[in-house]
């Protein structure tokens, strides 16, 4: 069955990703090959189109998290694709900055459930052992995004610049979106929705399929997936491992935040085409693709997830110890923005580390990465603004040093997470552990998870084979 899952839940949330990360990284390759030209661009606008995207992606993400616990993945995040494509090849049409901003909202509020939605697919079918290596590979599929976005722009410059009256800029989102809407089609038939919700389109997951992940999931002592109510948003808000998490979470964000401003500083050299920089910033995406699917495949060797966080988050020192005093010999810059892509990975270790940390509580975790996310995008909102103006690219008067000072607070509040699940979550973790082996409560056969949701009177004529009962014990949450 896991080679099931690779072929077309991995497949499909892979290559979305790519898709998404095109959309959304393409407003900074426009920005350079032509679009802060036509659009006359003169301030801050680049920050701006950042900061509304990310306004719309902050509110709608946790009402998407907790829609995404009632409707059956398998229409909610293709209808959520098809709606993004539509937006982004709008973005062609626009005449001024502000038509920017109100479609660059509209994009972070649909693309809001992508990524965290196809984290809380991936947590509910892999277990832990398979899990971080996916989630890294799966991470991946955002540089090879943003390679694909700098090696479309030189092919549109080249072929398609001025057709129909088009700037080349204008041509890469019309291709974007029309991509993007191919694409969301593919979700209805590949995403499995979850193990006791089964999608009947899904014409590649059959009855012992079930069975076995009904029977993975319990083995891992992993909870079934059930719509998200107000208690799940109790006991994640009221807990402190949600804030200790995004703490983490945005100050491993911010402090590699200077990766994203490469090609503004390989613009300023002025000693390079348009065509030349995209391809600078293609290689270092690749590397970045690189490193991460390389640490996905070194996670085995380390003896704990968050160790490994502590390791990547320190080598950030690194290149921004080198940026911040700027006045090094140009090589040491060259070497500090790419080495900026090595340790890469700290977003899927630290989702993975979630995942085990809540097996005991399916809906509190899609509530909890939803709010984490979330967070993080409205504190980007308005901090990149201030901390990275684009006005003075490429020498930013303090972003390195903050850069600087949030790796060591990471660092402690790492520790501070890994005292609190000692103290708040293994308790209830090990409650669930020994319910599920002692419950015979709320018995789940196969052909009960066949129709579950939407009924399908062809499903029920299918024979499962051998059935082993999947038992859902009752627990009671106490409150952090």
């Amino acid at each position: 069955m896991v080679w099931k899952l690779d072929m077309f839940l991995m497949t499909f949330g892979f290559i979305s990703q790519v898709i998404k990360f095109l959309d959304q990284t393409s407003i900074s390759t426009a920005y350079v090959s032509g679009m802060k030209e036509d659009l006359n661009l003169i301030g801050n606008e680049l920050n701006f189109f950042t900061t509304y995207f990310n306004i719309g992606y902050a509110i709608f993400l946790i009402p998407s998290q907790y829609f995404i616990t009632w409707f059956r993945p398998s229409l909610y995040l293709p209808c959520l694709e098809l709606a993004w494509g539509i937006v982004t090849c709008l973005m062609a049409t626009v005449k001024s900055a502000k038509g920017v901003y109100a479609l660059r909202a509209f994009l972070g509020a649909f693309e809001s459930s992508a990524y965290p939605g196809m984290t809380i697919l991936l947590t509910t079918w892999y277990t832990p052992m398979e899990l971080a290596r996916r989630m890294a590979i799966y991470q991946a599929a955002q540089p090879c995004g943003s390679m694909l976005s700098s090696a479309f722009q030189n092919a549109v410059y080249g072929t398609l610049n001025m057709k129909a009256g088009l700037s080349g800029w204008k041509w890469l989102f019309v291709v974007d979106g029309l991509i993007t809407i191919v694409w969301a089609v593919a979700g209805i038939f590949f995403i499995p929705d979850y193990p006791n919700r089964r999608n009947p389109r899904a014409f590649w997951y059959n009855d012992q399929d079930a069975t076995l992940a009904l029977e993975r999931n319990r083995r891992w002592r992993k909870a079934p997936s059930k719509p998200a109510g107000f208690g799940a948003m109790k006991r994640v808000f009221l807990s402190p491992v949600v804030y200790v998490f995004a703490a983490i979470y945005i100050s491993m964000n911010m402090s590699t935040a200077g990766a994203g401003y490469f090609n503004l500083w390989v613009k300023s050299l002025k000693v390079y085409s348009v065509e030349k920089i995209n391809a600078i910033t293609l290689s270092a995406y690749a590397v970045n693709a690189v490193t991460l699917i390389t640490w996905g495949f070194l996670i085995d060797w380390f003896p704990s997830l968050p160790f490994l966080l502590i390791l990547e988050v320190s080598l950030q020192l690194i290149p921004n110890i080198i940026m911040s005093v700027w006045n090094v010999p140009q090589a040491a810059k060259w070497f500090s923005f790419y080495f900026l892509y090595v340790p890469s990975s700290y977003s899927p270790v630290s989702f993975a580390w979630m995942a085990q940390m809540w097996t005991h509580d399916a809906e509190a975790r899609s509530i909890l990465y939803g709010a984490t996310i979330a967070i993080n995008y409205a504190i980007q909102s308005w901090s990149g603004v201030l901390i990275w103006p684009a006005k003075e690219a490429p020498h930013y008067s303090h972003a390195w040093q903050t850069s600087c000072g949030l790796i060591p607070f990471c660092i402690v509040m790492i520790f501070l997470l890994i005292w609190v699940d000692k103290k708040y979550v293994k308790p209830k973790r090990d409650a669930y552990a020994i319910a599920v082996e002692t419950s015979s409560e709320e018995i789940v056969y196969p052909e009960e998870v066949q129709t579950a949701g939407d009924h399908d009177e062809k499903d029920e004529k299918l024979t499962p084979g051998p059935v082993h009962p999947t038992t859902v014990p009752k627990v009671t949450y106490l409150e952090a």
